[in-house]
C-alpha cells in the first residue's frame, strides 16, 4: 500500500463515525460525557437527561432520553412530517410508529421496549419524510448509551440544586 493511501486510511479511521456536537449551554450544564452522549442537568431541576445534538446543523434530528421516559427524537421541522416513522437498531427488525400515534410534530416518542436493543446495539437509524421534502434518513450512535443512561439514576441527577 502506498504511504499516502495508508496515511489517508488512518486519518479516516480516527474520525468519529457520528459528528455529535453540543451547544455551549448543553456543555455548560452537563455532568458527564459518555462516548457519543452528553448527560445534562437542567439548572434548578432535580433531574438529568441524555442527548445527542448537532449544534452546527439545525436540520438534524436529535436523540434524547430522560429518567422517567423512553427515548425520543426531537425534530426541527416547523411544518411537520408526513406518514409513519421507521426506526431500526443495527440489523434488527425495523419498528414503525404510525403517524396517528405521534402527538407533536417536534417530538417522536420511541417505545420503551427499544431500550434493551439500544443497550446492546451500535447504531439507530431513523427514517421519516418532512412535509415538502424527500424522505430523510439519520443514523445515531448508540455507543455509550448504557453508561450514559446509568447516570440518570445517580444522586447528582436526582437532587434539586440549592439556590
Amino acid at each position: 500500500m502506498r504511504p499516502l493511501i495508508l496515511a489517508a486510511s488512518i486519518v479516516a479511521l480516527a474520525q468519529p463515525a457520528f459528528a455529535v456536537e453540543w451547544s455551549d449551554w448543553e456543555k455548560k450544564h452537563s455532568v458527564a460525557r459518555v462516548r457519543d452522549w452528553l448527560v445534562i442537568k437542567k439548572p434548578g431541576e432535580g433531574h438529568c437527561y441524555i442527548k445527542q445534538s448537532y449544534k452546527d446543523d439545525p436540520s438534524k434530528l436529535e436523540l434524547t432520553m430522560g429518567r422517567t421516559g423512553g427515548p425520543a427524537i426531537l425534530t426541527p421541522f416547523f411544518r411537520g412530517f408526513e406518514g409513519e416513522v421507521t426506526y431500526r437498531v443495527d440489523k434488527r427488525k425495523p419498528g414503525v410508529i404510525p403517524a396517528s400515534s405521534i402527538d407533536h410534530i417536534n417530538l417522536i416518542e420511541l417505545p420503551r421496549e427499544v431500550i434493551p436493543a439500544f443497550r446492546a446495539g451500535r447504531k439507530l437509524r431513523i427514517r421519516l419524510t418532512p412535509i415538502g421534502e424527500p424522505p430523510r434518513d439519520q443514523t445515531f450512535s448508540l455507543m455509550g448509551f448504557s453508561a450514559a443512561s446509568r447516570w440518570l439514576k445517580r444522586s447528582v441527577c436526582r437532587e434539586r440544586a440549592s439556590k
